[in-house]
């Protein structure tokens, strides 16, 4: 029982050889890892001819269309799509296998995923999409006979996984198991929700001071701008190859918090009650969002 784990990438240097060392080690002889490229201008292809992956170049192309096309290309039976930024833990893909083994009339697996950053808001939102969706956003195998009654996956860069689950699903049986895991690297875990956060304290604010006014409106305004601007810091790359005891987003926060119960006597209500809702927002921010690993 065979298979051929295929990885689109993209100037992915940074991520794909955690991705491919984690795997490597777990691999059958007849295994394969088949890295299809966007035509990269870094060091990842040299990364995925070092670990003996097979590389197709396939440039202009969206995330379906590449996985479609490393469908194409594969050789064993059992077809494994995951992201260039994905660590896979010891034994993984023993027990992925195990089930292909033991079950022939199975159709598809996929399973639960971690924020590989060990941020909690990262966390937060992958349990929630898992529990709705029962689905790893970054990870799903199937066998290749199955991949052609459907579809495929759809033209797109966004969403293509889950198009073909959903068709899978309808052809026999499938597992989803939360007790298999990988650990996804990526920061739209904890971007989109943050963005989410921020907008919904801003609007909440907006609304308090159309209806009411007074310093809760303003605490939600500046908690508001407090969160999206720690995310917008880590989003623009601030301190990113910064040692891990640099000024944290947290530190500023307590400051502009100092600042406001220093000066409170001299600073209206308004702006009092907004710096106190800044350096809150970018305190919790920085507890929910960054790494605590």
């Amino acid at each position: 029982m065979n298979l051929s784990i295929i990885i689109p990438s993209l100037n992915s240097e940074k991520e794909i050889e955690g991705c491919l060392s984690s795997l490597k080690p777990q691999l059958a002889p007849q295994d394969e890892i088949i890295v299809i490229d966007g035509a990269s201008s870094d060091e990842t292809l040299k990364i995925a001819h070092d670990y003996g992956c097979r590389i197709f170049i396939y440039p202009e192309a969206s995330l379906g269309a590449s996985r479609n096309f490393g469908v194409e290309v594969a050789k064993n039976g059992i077809i494994v799509q995951t992201d260039s930024d994905v660590i896979f833990p010891p034994q993984f893909i023993e027990s992925l296998r195990k089930y292909y083994l033991e079950n022939p009339e199975l159709v598809a697996v996929t399973c639960g995923w971690r924020d590989g950053k060990g941020r909690l808001l990262g966390n937060f939102t992958c349990a929630i999409l898992e529990g709705v969706l029962q689905y790893a956003d970054c990870f799903q195998s199937y066998r290749r006979e199955a991949y052609y009654r459907t579809r495929g996956h759809a033209d797109i860069n966004f969403g293509e996984q889950i198009g073909l689950w959903l068709q899978l699903k309808n052809l026999g049986l499938t597992v989803y198991d939360p007790s298999l895991y990988v650990y996804h690297l990526s920061d739209r875990s904890v971007s989109i929700p943050s963005y989410m956060i921020a907008g919904t304290l801003l609007a909440s604010g907006i609304a308090y001071e159309a209806g009411v006014g007074g310093a809760v409106g303003s605490a939600l305004l500046g908690a508001g701008a407090g969160f999206g601007l720690g995310q917008l810091g880590v989003d623009l790359g601030i301190n990113k190859d910064a040692p891990p005891d640099h000024f944290h987003h947290w530190m500023l926060g307590l400051m502009i918090i100092a600042g406001a119960m220093s000066f409170g006597d001299v600073l209206g209500d308004d702006v009092e009650a907004a710096l106190y809702g800044l350096g809150s927002g970018l305190f919790v921010h920085d507890i929910l969002s960054e790494s605590t690993v």
